[in-house]
């Protein structure tokens, strides 16, 4: 699509929203970022969106690693170098939702569960924001095809399309995909449920309760704790715990005003506890402290920024309790970055052009594809 059609549509629902209760945005397509979020025509876009309190969940891209194959896992696929900086546009947003994919391994477990290579990674280009906020299920998801006159997908991927299991089924109609165009809908979908416990949730509520009851998938699966944060985000989504987050949220949040609490005085965090999926027990992500002006704790409150040192107040972004990561290009972890073009530890350096460890980072203006 033509990104003066993209904008056509998303300005149509701002326009249009309230008459017909448009709460959510699913933008599963992006494109090559070329500028800083705050130019961006996509991204001027979703902010305009968000601030009339819908929504908007965007899928990050499939430009996680280069074509260059450096090792096979224990089941005989490659292993490609992993590349940074390849979230796309309007994913880079910091107004947006921004969904990586997940691995299941097509299991219901989720213990076995791993961010997909190809899903794209921070930091953001020109801006170096933390993205993305979550991960989802993302990889051989079955969902309906396409039934244009001249369909491709069965031609190109015949193992790909799902066959009836009963004589009655309908053939060619159903096909199983992977790419973070398929993990945004399942966010998009908890978000759906969320505003249906909640009517009253902001779309920064949102995003803090779906980063805060994500599920942190182990840091043993990253080289370092920086590489976790620009590859899974919060991690991932857990939507039984966002949803009974939502309902613990009181019913006129979107009247609160800073330093009113979230929750009723009956309800803490604690009492929310974990959730169970296939059998497993799913924590929380207890390192979220901050997200997006909610400062979490046992009673969580609305506040209008942070101070996290030095005078800088932070308003957007979010905090871990193992590290601080701020906007505008400052990640403090471990000794990890102030500014453009200082590298202090753990091999990552914000600024233009980064080396992460294992992986490369993309420049300004450089988008890789496989």
């Amino acid at each position: 699509a033509r990104t003066s059609t993209v904008l056509g549509a998303i300005n149509w629902v701002i326009t249009n929203g309230a008459r017909y209760n448009v709460r959510i945005i699913n933008m599963s397509m992006g494109t090559p970022v070329r500028e800083s979020y705050k130019n961006d025509p996509l991204c001027q876009a979703v902010e305009r969106a968000v601030r009339v309190g819908i929504v908007v969940v965007t899928s990050a891209g499939n430009n996680g690693h280069t074509s260059q194959v450096v090792g096979y896992d224990n089941q005989g696929k490659p292993i490609y170098q992993l590349a940074y900086g390849t979230i796309s546009s309007p994913a880079n947003s910091p107004y947006a939702l921004t969904v990586g994919a997940v691995d299941n391994r097509s299991t219901v477990k989720r213990s076995d569960d791993f961010v997909a290579q190809y899903s794209s990674k921070g930091p953001t280009q020109f801006d170096h924001l933390a993205k993305p906020d979550v991960v989802a299920p993302g990889s051989r998801l079955i969902a309906a095809m396409s039934q244009a006159s001249n369909p491709t997908f069965n031609a190109k991927l015949p193992q790909n399309v799902q066959h009836p299991l009963t004589a009655n089924g309908m053939p060619n109609a159903y096909f199983k995909y992977s790419g973070t165009s398929f993990a945004a809908p399942v966010v998009a979908g908890t978000v759906a449920l969320m505003l249906q416990a909640n009517k009253s949730l902001t779309p920064r509520l949102v995003k803090a309760a779906l980063m805060r009851t994500a599920e942190s998938l182990p840091g043993v699966k990253f080289g370092n704790k920086a590489q976790s944060v620009v590859t899974q985000g919060a991690g991932q989504v857990n939507t039984a715990g966002a949803v009974g987050m939502a309902r613990a949220i009181v019913p006129n949040a979107n009247k609160l005003a800073v330093g009113d609490h979230l929750f009723g005085p009956e309800m803490t965090m604690t009492k929310l506890g974990n959730t169970t999926i296939g059998g497993e027990t799913v924590a929380s992500n207890v390192h979220v402290i901050y997200c997006d002006g909610v400062l979490f704790g046992d009673h969580p409150l609305l506040v209008n920024g942070i101070l996290v040192g030095d005078g800088i107040l932070l308003s957007d972004g979010w905090i871990l309790s193992n590290g601080i990561l701020v906007g505008d290009g400052i990640l403090l972890s471990d000794g990890i970055l102030v500014g453009d073009g200082i590298l202090l530890s753990d091999g990552i350096l914000v600024g233009d052009g980064i080396l992460l460890s294992d992986g490369i980072l993309v420049g300004d203006g450089i988008l890789l594809s496989d």
